[in-house]
């Protein structure tokens, strides 16, 4: 969903004006998201060479980490 810039479920969760949420719907052409099978679950990458969009992702994950808190992070 993301690949195509549907950020519909955690804007549900977050709300639409989430942090960096409108930079990655508007550019999500332009970021790579790959998935791994890791040992523990998985690893999700994305990546992009635009500065905006780099800046859009750490403030994304920064929402959800201040949101979720400690059950976001690897334990």
């Amino acid at each position: 969903m993301f690949r195509g810039g549907n950020f519909s479920d955690p804007a549900s969760l977050h709300g639409q004006n989430m942090a960096g949420l409108t930079e990655l719907k508007n550019g999500a052409s332009d970021i790579t998201i790959t998935y791994s099978d890791s040992p523990n679950g998985g690893q999700i990458t994305y990546t992009t060479s635009d500065p905006k969009l780099v800046t859009a992702i750490h403030n994304w994950f920064k929402a959800q980490l201040s949101d979720h808190g400690s059950d976001a992070i690897e334990q």
